[in-house]
C-alpha cells in the first residue's frame, strides 16, 4: 500500500428531517440540569465578530480532540482572516451554515456545532463539526448544542424531507450514541489511510 496504513474507519449516518420533536423535548429536559450556567446562542451565516475567536479556539481542536483511531493529527491554526474568506466563499456557493454555541458564565465559547445547508441540493444538509472544549466536558453540552441547532435549523430553513448527513469515526462511541438517539441510521462506510514520514 505504498507505505500507507489503515488508521480509522468512518461511518456515514443520515436522518430524514425533521427529527422527532418529542425526542428533542426529551433530550432538552434531560440535559437542562447539567447545562445550568451556560447560555446557548444560535444563528445562520457568519460567526458574529464577538464570538469568532472563541469559536475558532474550540473548532480548531476538532482534529486532535475527536477520536482518530491510529491516525495522528495536528491542531489547525487559529486564523480569523482565513475563516472570514472561507465564509465568503461558502456564501458565493449558496451554502448557509447554521451554528449553535454554548457560552460559559464569562461569555467564553465552551462548545459548538455546525450544520451546512447547500442551496443547490434540495435533498441533503450536512452535520459538520461538533466539539466541547476540554475544560467544559461532562455538562452534556454536545447534546445541548446539537438539539438547539436542530431547532434553529427547522424553525428558519425549509429543510423538511431533506436528509441530514453526518460522518463519525467508528471509535467515537459518544457521538454515535448521540446521533443514533436522534434517529440517524448508518448508510455508508469509509476508511482513512495515513502514511507516516520520517
Amino acid at each position: 500500500m505504498h507505505g500507507y496504513a489503515f488508521g480509522l474507519g468512518d461511518v456515514q449516518r443520515e436522518v430524514v428531517l425533521p427529527v422527532d420533536p418529542a425526542v428533542l423535548d426529551e433530550i432538552e429536559a434531560e440535559v437542562a440540569p447539567h447545562t445550568a450556567g451556560y447560555e446557548l446562542r444560535s444563528w445562520a451565516g457568519p460567526v458574529p465578530d464577538e464570538l469568532l475567536l472563541g469559536y475558532l479556539e474550540v473548532a480548531t481542536t476538532l482534529n486532535t480532540e475527536a477520536p482518530a483511531g491510529d491516525n495522528e493529527y495536528e491542531d489547525e491554526a487559529i486564523d480569523v482572516e482565513a475563516h472570514r474568506i472561507t465564509e465568503a466563499v461558502m456564501a458565493k456557493m449558496g451554502r448557509t451554515m447554521f451554528t449553535t454555541v454554548a457560552l460559559d458564565a464569562d461569555g467564553a465559547v465552551a462548545a459548538y456545532t455546525d450544520v451546512m445547508v447547500p442551496g443547490h441540493d434540495p435533498e441533503r444538509c450536512y452535520q459538520w463539526g461538533t466539539m466541547v472544549a476540554r475544560a467544559h466536558r461532562g455538562h452534556r453540552l454536545g447534546l445541548a448544542v446539537k438539539v438547539a441547532n436542530l431547532r434553529n435549523l427547522l424553525a428558519t430553513a425549509d429543510v423538511a424531507g431533506r436528509r441530514l448527513v453526518t460522518w463519525n469515526a467508528e471509535v467515537n462511541d459518544h457521538m454515535i450514541a448521540i446521533n443514533e438517539r436522534m434517529g440517524f441510521v448508518p448508510t455508508a462506510r469509509a476508511g482513512e489511510l495515513q502514511k507516516k514520514v520520517g
